[in-house]
């Protein structure tokens, strides 16, 4: 799957109205022992997987800073990620906004209805199954 041309169908279907500053793919951390062990602990079930920490893995499409917004004595951004697609057509995406001081974190799931690999991007059904806001500065 083309991760690129899909964030780009789910930009217009989902964010028409945001302006992103970059466009990029982000790779989930792997749990750690100690984040296992604690979450064993707490809930008596084995942690496999965790949807919070993660890092910017490829950059498809970044804003050219120009020399006015260099000038700013605080640093703004506002950025949207899209993970891995899952074996059952789930998949999530990352909006982090950062105004100086200020902003937030949202992962929103989505999943594919009639997922297949050798689908056009175009004849996917997405819907928006959650939206988590996991992250306040």
């Amino acid at each position: 799957m083309n991760y690129q041309n899909l964030l780009k169908f789910i930009i217009s279907e989902f964010f028409s109205e945001s302006n992103f500053d970059l466009h990029g793919k982000l790779e989930w951390l792997p749990v750690t022992e100690i984040e296992k062990e604690r979450y064993f602990r707490k809930r008596g079930k084995e942690l496999k997987h965790q949807r919070r920490k993660y890092k910017i893995s490829d950059i498809y499409w970044e804003k050219k800073r120009t020399d006015q917004t260099k000038k700013k004595t605080f640093f703004t951004y506002h950025q949207i990620l899209i993970s891995d697609i899952d074996n059952n057509g789930i998949f999530y995406c990352i909006v982090d906004l950062n105004l100086g001081f200020g902003g937030h974190k949202i992962k929103y799931e989505f999943s594919i209805i009639n997922y297949s690999e050798t689908i056009k991007i175009n004849d996917l059904k997405i819907s928006l199954v959650d939206e988590d806001m996991f992250m306040i500065r």
